[in-house]
This record gives C-alpha cells, structure tokens and sequence, in this order.
C-alpha cells in the first residue's frame, strides 16, 4: 500500500501540485529520508540565514520551516483519525494567520530542525502502523475529503515545495 500514490478522490484538486511533487515508490521511505534530508540541509545554512527573508513582505526562513511544522501537525492528527475509522471533519489552518501568531522568528533555527526531525520520525512510525485498509478511510479536513494515503503524499509533496522555495529564494 505505501508505494501506491494516492488516487483522485483521496485528496482535493487543491493540492494536487504537492501530490506531484512526491516522487514514486515507498511513501514511508520517501517521508524518512526526506525528514533527514531537510534538517541535514536546513543545518547547514547556519543560523543567521534563519533570518532570511527573500522580500519585506515574504516569510523569513523560520517562519517557512514553522510553516511545515504546523501543517505536518495538523495533517498527521487528520490521517490518525481516519486511519483509525473515525470518518470526521478536522479543522484546517490559515497558513499566514498561523504564522503570524507562532512567534517562529523568536525561536533559533537549531530548535526548530530539533524539532522537525523528531516530528517527521514520529510521524512516519504512526504512518508505518497503519494497516493496509487503514490508507483508504476517508474524513474531511477543512471541509475537504483526504485520507491517510493522500495525507502522506501530501506531505512529502508540501516539503519538497517549500525546500525548492527555500533553495531557490532564501540562499
């Protein structure tokens, strides 16, 4: 089940550019590597370039990784819910209003990686324990029907976004 990418019904078009994003084959292994990947790469900017920002009116670089950290939250306790057969509707985020009230540019950008890296494990290992049929149960998150399997290659779709953004406009 994790190296089958998700079909139309199990995410909204909305996000249908992250799903594409996400590269075939083994969703957990993806998920795993991906997670080392970003810190790895997130560390070795240094924690001046935390500060970053590649317009006045853009998010600096810690407020982006907030962003990620808050959206693989709010998505993952979605998946647990549905992947456990509660079929129910979870509140979405507003990315910006979020991101104005996390106090993110407060934090350094080490903690923040501390932070993802046990995040994204965590997040994995519940993934991992989900069982076959557990991937295709349905809720709604944001009035909008996902399920664990779409959830997950969301995901990893969402983070290869934002790094591109931040390979590309923040260094």
């Amino acid at each position: 089940m994790t190296a089958a990418p998700p079909e139309a019904g199990e995410f909204p078009e909305s996000v249908q550019k992250f799903i594409d994003l996400s590269p075939t084959g083994d969703i957990l292994r993806t998920l795993s590597n991906q997670g080392i990947e970003t810190v790895a790469y997130l560390r070795s900017l240094g924690e001046d370039r935390g500060w970053e920002r590649p317009a006045e009116d853009r998010w600096s670089l810690r407020e982006l990784v907030g962003h990620m950290l808050d959206t693989e939250r709010v998505m993952v306790a979605a998946a647990l819910h549905f992947g456990r057969g509660h079929e129910c509707e979870m509140p979405g985020m507003s990315a910006q209003g979020w991101v104005d009230a996390s106090g993110y540019d407060d934090r350094t950008l080490a903690d923040m990686c501390n932070e993802l890296e046990k995040l994204r494990a965590s997040n994995v290992q519940m993934f991992a324990c989900l069982g076959t049929s557990d991937w295709l149960l349905t809720g709604t998150v944001d009035g909008e029907t996902y399920t664990p399997r779409g959830i997950a290659w969301f995901l990893a779709g969402h983070t290869t976004y934002h790094m591109d953004v931040a390979r590309a406009e923040y260094v």
